[in-house]
Formats: C-alpha cells, structure tokens, sequence
C-alpha cells in the first residue's frame, strides 16, 4: 500500500511539474506516456488510475501534445472509452471525459488505421478542433502545426517563425529597401544559434538561392543576395554541400552579367572555397572553366579580375 502512495504521489508531482516543466516535459513524453498508458489499466489501483489519468490530460494540455497520442499510442481511445463504460467511480468518469477532450477528436477511420483495423498507406491525424494551415505553401503555417503536432519547444519555434517570416519578407519586392536589414538579422540569428542552426538552413538556403535566381537582369540586387549567400555558407560551413550544386547553377548564371557582378562572383567562390575546405575540392574541377574564361576575357582595368581570381 505504500509503494502505491509513492507512486500516486510521484504521478502527482509531475501533473504539477507539467505547467512549469515546458522543454523538458516535451522532451521525455514519450517515456512519460508509456508508463501512463499502462498505469491507467492497473485494476490494483484505483489512486493509481486516477492519477494516471489527470497526468495524461495536464501533460497533453500543457504541451499541445493532443491527437498524436492516439497514433503513438493506439490502444489509448479505447481504454478511455472503457474508462467511461465501467469505471464504478464517478470521478474516474469526469476524469476520463476530461482526458478525452483534452486530447481532441479523431476520425473513426483514423482511429481504425492506427489500431490497424484498416490498412492505409498514407494516415495523417488531425486535430478537429484545431484550425488547419490556409495556405499550405506559407512557410509559416507549416512552423506552426510543427510547434503544436511535432512537439518542438519554444527554443526551436521562436527562431524558426521568425526566419519563416524574414524569408518571406524576402521574397516580397514590396521589401527592397529592407533587404540589408533582412539579411543582417538572418545572419545574426544564424551566428547565435551556435550549434543548433543546422535544422534551419533547409529553411533559408533554398529560398535564398531561388530569390538570387530571380534577380535575373538585375545586377545590384543579384549581388547583394550573392553576397548574402556566401556569408551564410560562411556561417553554416560543410552544411551546405548538399546546396552546392544549386549553387554552381548561380554562378554559372552570373558570368553572364557585367563586370561588378562576375567580380561579386570570384569574391563569393573565395569565401565558399574557405568555408567548405576540403569538402570544396570536389568542385574545382566544375569552377576552373569559369575561371579561365575569366582571364581569357578579362577587360577590367589594369586586369583587375584576373588578379583576384590568381590570389
């Protein structure tokens, strides 16, 4: 009986720990959530259950963590619907339809596929009462339901919202007079997030490099972006080998552009050549045409490109 008072006790403490906890109770929910599920179906004890159940609902209220539940754990529905049906205790009942609505409505057929009563190659929960992205291409949405359904903490949420936002701003020429101010606040937040920026750079690098290909025919502003690019690669080093090749394409681009923009073009192979370091090798034998062509028909004054592309 005692072990039993310590584990209602503990079960309790962490049902308080749930409104304070933030990061650290999404990042063990997991763990949490399977020992719950089991202890909700303990029949030796009624605390036990209780506790189990008010736990299950603070932890899912206070960290958005609703629906999935279901999909983690697909047996969850039914042992709270069989809570509801035979649970001799009337507060057993309200706790249990407490839970229930906590952790949100599902689709029956949903339901179905998770318990794999139905096979289906593509199931996608889906809170009912939460509203969906309007626009499935805004980048910011997405960011959103990944906070709410994908468990991310607010470390991870505050910086990708507001890159999601700088990117858009981007790519809106409405903008233009503020992309020094963009792209200095992107490189900022990319220095500062030491070394947790590697799950933001899918986020900026190829918005950035369709928005440097789209400034076709406008020579400033493709310089600017191209600058941009290599102080990021500068930033986010080996990361972004896998971005190279769209990168080349660039830079291919570019040779056609005047004089000020093939001499942009050398300095960003420099600093990318100096960020990747070895992992740059590869790539040489891609940029030496380039290079050469640049000294075939260099007519700067005093051959000025030639010498930055010897040094």
């Amino acid at each position: 009986m005692k072990h039993v008072d310590v584990t209602v006790h503990v079960l309790h403490a962490i049902s308080e720990l749930c409104v304070v906890g933030g990061a650290e109770i999404v990042r063990n929910i997991d763990p949490l959530f399977q020992k719950l599920t089991q202890l909700i179906n303990d029949s030796s004890s009624l605390q036990r259950r209780e506790a189990a159940l008010r736990t299950i609902g603070r932890i899912a209220r206070s960290t958005a963590y609703v629906v999935d539940p279901y999909k983690d754990y697909p047996n969850l529905l039914d042992d709270l619907l069989r809570l509801l049906k035979t649970e001799m205790s009337s507060k057993m009942r309200r706790q249990a339809i407490s839970t229930l609505g906590i952790l949100g409505a599902l689709d029956p057929y949903t339901h179905k596929v998770f318990t794999g009563a139905v096979q289906s190659a593509t199931s996608i929960s889906t809170a009912l009462s939460l509203p969906m992205a309007r626009d499935a291409a805004d980048p910011r949405q997405d960011i959103i339901q990944w906070y709410n359904y994908e468990k991310c903490t607010l470390e991870e949420f505050y910086p990708a919202i507001t890159i999601a936002n700088l990117m858009v701003m981007v790519q809106d020429e409405a903008f233009t007079q503020y992309y020094k101010e963009i792209a200095q606040a992107l490189l900022t937040i990319f220095r500062s997030l030491g070394d947790s920026f590697p799950q933001y750079v899918q986020q900026v690098v190829p918005r950035l490099i369709e928005v440097t290909r789209a400034c076709r025919g406008r020579p400033s502003h493709r310089e600017f972006f191209l600058r941009q690019l290599a102080s990021l690669v500068a930033i986010i080093k080996v990361h972004a080998k896998p971005y190279m090749k769209q990168i080349f394409s660039l830079i291919a681009d570019a040779w056609s552009e005047d004089q000020s923009v093939k001499v942009t073009v050398v300095s960003v192979l420099e600093q990318i050549g100096t960020a990747l370091g070895q992992e740059f090798a590869p790539h040489i034998a891609e940029l030496i045409p380039y290079l050469l062509y640049v000294v075939q028909t260099d007519k700067s004054e005093d051959r000025k490109l030639t010498a930055q592309v010897r040094s």
